[in-house]
């Protein structure tokens, strides 16, 4: 029980970080896209 608790929590930790790299990499693409237009 205790270790289906820790396992939960760790999955939810790295969807975490996962998602938190997606919008980082979006972001990353949104503001780099003008720059590379107006080149």
């Amino acid at each position: 029980m205790e270790s289906a608790a820790r396992g939960g929590r760790g999955l939810s930790q790295t969807m975490g970080s996962l998602t938190l790299l997606a919008w980082q990499r979006a972001f990353l693409l949104t503001v780099a896209q003008p720059f590379s237009f107006g080149k």
